[in-house]
C-alpha cells in the first residue's frame, strides 16, 4: 500500500541520516539534565556509546541495565519505568 512504501521510505531516510550526521560536537552543549538508557549487552549501539554520551554531556546520568540488549523500555519495562520515574522526580 501507498501508506507502506511512504513508511519504508520514512525508515530508510532516518536510517540513512544516522549513519551520516554526527553529532557528537554538540553534546556538550545539551545544558538540559538528560537520561541515557542503555543495555550493557546491545549489540545494536554497544555499550561504549553510552559512555561516550555520558562523558559528553555535562548534565547526564546513565543507567546502564545489566544483560539487557537494544530495548530495555521492553524487556526490562517495569525497572526502565521506575528508572525514568526516578529521574523526573529530581
Amino acid at each position: 500500500s501507498k501508506v507502506a512504501i511512504n513508511e519504508k521510505r520514512a525508515l530508510f531516510s532516518s536510517l540513512n541520516a544516522l549513519e551520516k550526521i554526527d553529532l557528537r560536537p554538540v553534546l556538550p552543549d545539551i545544558k538540559q539534565p538528560t537520561l541515557i538508557v542503555h543495555g550493557k549487552i546491545d549489540n545494536i549501539c554497544l555499550f561504549g556509546a553510552a559512555r561516550y554520551l555520558k562523558e559528553n554531556i555535562k548534565n547526564s546520568c546513565l543507567k546502564a541495565f545489566e544483560n539487557t540488549g537494544h530495548i530495555p523500555f521492553l524487556t526490562k519495562e517495569d525497572e526502565f519505568v521506575s528508572e525514568v520515574e526516578r529521574f523526573l522526580r529530581v
